[in-house]
């Protein structure tokens, strides 16, 4: 069963994976996998044991010696041949385009995608990882011995989005703040949390006239709301997400590199 104190330390305390110092942010909602309670488990020790509970990971490293449900090698995604992942391919075939470079498939495997060295980081506003979100097994998964208050927060998966959605918000626009990313990608409907982190109404936003995505200056920052690299209805979704990087780089964003 899972320790309901590092269960909510991981909650409030994981963002993502790669360097925040980098210059292009990724947002989503959730995480996939966590089919089953003894991969969840492992990564909440690795985290904890392994990487000294640190806010941000680097994913290879994080991934290594971890397992799916399967019993199949999580660093896989990592390894050559790197098998497909939809969501991850679209992210990373935004940043590409941003940069001005090919987006084709030996391109897309040839990114140093969420490691500690990439020009591009990747966080969750809700960091425990969920097969969709229709399920949540993590109210049948925590330890006999857990404290009734932090129990309450992983009961079900609307008593989870109460008690950690607002705070994660409030502490992803801090970090924001904090490391000064130039392009903040956010993928997902979630436009009341988007608009907490960003500090304005993403509502008021007008759509792009040519592409299904809000843009928004604010100071010397880009955000960016697109459409879920996994979501149903999207004809040429590669294409779509291809698009989005070219316009980022035609606002004049295209330069991820780090400042001297």
């Amino acid at each position: 069963m899972l320790n309901c104190q590092l269960l909510h330390d991981y909650a409030e305390n994981f963002f993502g994976y790669g360097s925040p110092k980098s210059k292009l942010w990724f947002i989503g909602i959730e995480e996939a996998g966590g089919r089953c309670e003894r991969v969840v488990d492992e990564r909440l020790k690795k985290w904890s044991d392994g990487f000294n509970r640190a806010p941000f990971v680097d994913g290879y490293k994080f991934h290594q010696k971890l397992s799916d449900c399967n019993d199949k090698q999580l660093d896989r995604l990592f390894r050559d041949p790197v098998p497909p992942q939809r969501t991850w391919d679209r992210l990373i075939r935004i940043q590409l385009a941003i940069e001005g470079k090919p987006c084709d498939v030996q391109s897309l495997r040839k990114t140093e995608w969420t490691r500690s060295t990439s020009k591009s980081c990747l966080l969750e506003l809700l960091p425990l990882p969920s097969p969709s979100v229709k399920t949540w097994n993590y109210g049948e998964w925590l330890c006999q011995e857990c404290d009734s208050k932090l129990a309450d927060a992983f009961r079900t998966r609307p008593a989870y989005q109460r008690h950690f959605g607002k705070k994660r918000a409030q502490a992803i626009g801090q970090l924001i703040a904090k490391h000064r990313p130039r392009v903040v990608i956010f993928y997902g409907s979630r436009m009341k949390r988007w608009s907490e982190i960003a500090g304005f109404p993403w509502r008021d936003v007008r759509m792009d006239s040519a592409l299904p995505a809000r843009f928004r200056r604010s100071e010397d920052r880009l955000y960016a709301v697109v459409r879920h690299p996994a979501a149903h209805g999207l004809r040429n979704k590669d294409a779509y997400f291809q698009c989005v990087g070219e316009r980022i780089r035609s606002l004049g964003f295209g330069d991820l590199e780090e400042s001297a």
